[in-house]
């Protein structure tokens, strides 16, 4: 989990307080250990002004009594302090180590134009699953929504959604949302139809399947139809009012971190709500190990 402080490195965040809050609710439910970790390195403005020298006194206090917390509550729990950005540690660490996920918060400190974004950075590199938690978000979710492309990454999103939604014991959805080929936007429009709805029939009996083989008894509302995968997840996050979006983060072509279309990147900064991505098996990152 990286763990961000405030402008004066007094104190921890509350982005990052409410990140690390659902990372020891996740800790709780699964038995895993939890590492907090903190990047020192300097952030600038656009302009190149120093906008954070790293933690105060402070500071370092503030990470301390966090785990101390934690760890009174029975997360086991590490404290790491690295000196390189924090993107760029987190997935060394998860090379390292082999994490099963990595929380962060949203940016939280709006106005700063922080060059770059740790979020962004860790949907394109990071080949664990990434969890973008919303500043203010809630830690039991009232409506998880998984998009799916019904590939087998896909697929894995709905698993991921499902698995938090029964967790939370909280509304789940899946939307699919898929494109009219140039042939059929020249076929007559009843030939269209049909074939649009044996495509929409096919897709919601692939994303039932998928929910039988993680619980038989799971039964998500589902949201299929014709239209532009971004703008048909955006929709549906503010017609539901979701609170958690999953969905794979990436389309990938021959070479490592090489995106074609970014979905999950896109949209980090349009959904109101916290962002959980996962990456294809076969994906391999960008970044060498530390």
């Amino acid at each position: 989990m990286g763990v961000d402080l405030t402008l004066d490195g007094n104190e921890v965040s509350i982005g990052s307080r409410r990140a690390a809050l659902q990372g020891q609710w996740l800790c709780e439910r699964t038995g895993a250990s939890l590492t907090l970790l903190h990047s020192t390195w300097t952030d600038l403005y656009e302009d190149h002004h120093v906008i954070r020298q790293g933690p105060a006194p402070g500071g370092l206090e503030a990470l301390e009594r966090l785990a101390e917390e934690y760890e009174q509550a029975g997360t086991p729990v590490e404290l790491v302090t690295v000196d390189e950005r924090a993107w760029l540690a987190l997935i060394r660490r998860v090379l390292a180590r082999r994490n099963d996920l990595v929380v962060v918060a949203r940016r939280n400190t709006p106005g700063t134009a922080v060059l770059g974004s740790t979020s962004s950075k860790l949907l394109r590199k990071c080949p664990c699953p990434v969890w973008v938690v919303k500043p203010d978000a809630e830690l039991l979710h009232r409506c998880v929504l998984a998009a799916t492309d019904l590939t087998p990454v896909g697929d894995a999103a709905v698993e991921l959604g499902a698995a938090v939604a029964t967790a939370c014991d909280c509304e789940f959805h899946v939307l699919h949302a898929w494109q009219q080929s140039m042939e059929m936007q020249l076929e007559a429009e009843s030939q269209a139809a049909g074939e649009q709805e044996a495509i929409q029939a096919a897709a919601e009996e692939h994303i039932r399947a998928v929910c039988r083989a993680f619980d038989p008894g799971l039964t998500p509302t589902l949201h299929v139809g014709c239209d532009a995968p971004s703008r048909a997840i955006l929709s549906g996050v503010e017609r539901l009012r979701a609170d958690l979006l999953v969905m794979g983060s990436i389309s990938r072509a021959g070479i490592s971190g090489l995106l074609v279309g970014n979905t999950a990147e896109r949209l980090l900064d349009r959904v109101d709500c916290s962002l959980l991505t996962i990456k294809p098996d076969d994906f391999v990152s960008p970044v060498t190990p530390g």
